[in-house]
């Protein structure tokens, strides 16, 4: 298969499936994985999260023999010896019932240091769903788009308040002035994101807070996470140095327990 999808309940051809091209770009849930090599990384969170944002919006429970289905069958097809990125969606494009559809886009090399900016429009905050992983948040789009003309990995995205909710893709931690990790407080309305949780999960000690634009100028680092990136330390924010405008020595450690994460869920699913 030159391009395949999930869809229906099995793998299919893109190009002979047109069907799937409304509700890919439609509503929903989403979870994105990295693969590796023919298998996605941390797959039974990104199990765990389809279960957990599906009971949070009222959808009837997905089969994590499905889902487990989906991101093997289809991780091997598209990526069997290579790295590549895989996107479930639970789709609420139809009323009367939602579709369990999987694709994939190729890996795409990014900096090993990001740019950022605070983005000039608010996050909207926590909502009925807070926490969920949407297919489409009008906040992250309009932010997204406002990041490419303006050029920067990422945009932070700061309440009507003035704090620190998350970034347009990533969970966002500071080590602040004496050497404390934090994140935005998740009441705020950001993403469980697996990638910070993996850390937390392994080890890593942080603490929720409310961070606002002066916490980001004055941090000795800060470092995007996500499931599919890992932590990308942010060396440059809105044209100045972020913290000493080079890759810190937390991200260096956050990096090598996001990595040890990754092997030891491998070694457990085998």
């Amino acid at each position: 298969m030159t391009n395949p999808i999930w869809y229906q309940g099995r793998l299919r051809e893109a190009a002979e499936t047109p069907e799937a091209e409304a509700p890919l770009a439609g509503p929903g849930l989403i979870t994105t994985a990295q693969v590796r090599n023919g298998a996605c990384t941390f797959q039974p969170q990104h199990i765990e999260r389809l279960h957990r944002d599906a009971a949070l919006l009222g959808l009837a429970p997905v089969r994590s023999d499905e889902v487990r289905a989906l991101m093997a069958e289809l991780a091997q097809a598209a990526f069997p010896a290579s790295r590549g990125v895989l996107r479930v969606l639970i789709s609420t494009l139809s009323p009367n019932k939602t579709e369990l559809i999987g694709s994939v886009r190729p890996w795409i090399e990014e900096p090993l240091n990001w740019t950022a900016r605070i983005a000039p429009l608010p996050h909207t905050g926590p909502g009925p769903f807070s926490g969920a992983k949407l297919a489409d948040v009008p906040c992250w789009r309009a932010a997204r788009e406002w990041g490419v003309r303006v050029g920067c990995d990422e945009c932070l995205l700061l309440n009507h308040e003035g704090d620190l909710v998350e970034g347009t893709r990533t969970n966002i931690i500071l080590v602040d002035d004496v050497g404390i990790l934090r994140y935005p407080d998740p009441l705020l309305g950001a993403v469980t994101g697996i990638g910070l949780s993996a850390l937390r999960a392994a080890g890593a000690l942080m603490q929720p807070a409310r961070l606002r634009k002066t916490d980001l100028y004055s941090a000795q680092e800060i470092i995007a996470i996500n499931a599919v990136r890992g932590p990308r330390p942010v060396t440059r924010l809105d044209d100045r140095p972020a913290g000493s405008g080079q890759p810190g020595p937390v991200a260096g450690q956050l990096h090598k327990m996001f990595e040890r994460a990754i092997q030891e869920g491998f070694r457990s699913r085998k």
